[in-house]
């Protein structure tokens, strides 16, 4: 009777366990397919997935406003009023730069024309004959004496002064030089 009180007893303990076991299995079970937790975790998946569909959408905006300032940009470096608006700014510095150069080249060619003009005031015979000298011609052709040996006593010459001409004829001709004509300096008589 003992042994059959433990073998029951045993028995009975096993069975509880097992119950017990199954009563856990089918609570885990049920919690499993509780309703309330079902949709509590499909919440949980909406959320993450609304959450990266906002990220993805967010980025795709973004790349898409970058796509279009990048294409605004280029639109508008390479846009026509651009394109002549730069080629009217440089337009403008070429010819400032030109206007410059001319006005260097001009003044630079005004001053060498000054020079070239006082030059040639220096060597005029105007310029000569003003200074008090004679510019000195053969009557016959015209032609300026600037030797002796052009004319001959009794040639005639003109003679061109500041304020007219004289008609000469050469009584002599010498071949003494304005340096040989000089007068000689007085001495004293220290």
């Amino acid at each position: 009777l003992s042994r059959q009180q433990r073998l029951l007893l045993q028995r009975m303990r096993g069975r509880l366990q097992q119950d017990m076991q199954r009563l856990d299995y089918l609570q885990h079970r049920l919690v499993q397919r509780d309703p309330a937790l079902r949709l509590q975790e499909q919440r949980r998946q909406l959320d993450a997935l609304r959450q990266g569909l906002a990220r993805a959408v967010n980025a795709r905006i973004h790349d898409a406003a970058r796509s279009v300032a990048q294409y605004r940009h280029r639109l508008m470096v390479q846009h026509p009023a651009q394109a002549v608006a730069q080629w009217r700014q440089r337009l403008l510095t070429q010819r400032q730069a030109a206007e410059r150069l001319l006005h260097g080249r001009l003044e630079q060619e005004r001053k060498r024309l000054r020079e070239l003009a006082r030059t040639l005031q220096a060597v005029s015979p105007l310029a000569t004959v003003a200074r008090g000298y004679a510019v000195i011609s053969d009557a016959a052709s015209g032609a300026v004496v600037s030797s002796i040996k052009s004319v001959q006593a009794g040639s005639g010459v003109v003679a061109q002064l500041r304020d007219g001409r004289l008609r000469c004829t050469v009584d002599a001709v010498s071949p003494q030089t304005l340096e040989q004509a000089a007068p000689a300096t007085p001495t004293d008589p220290a």
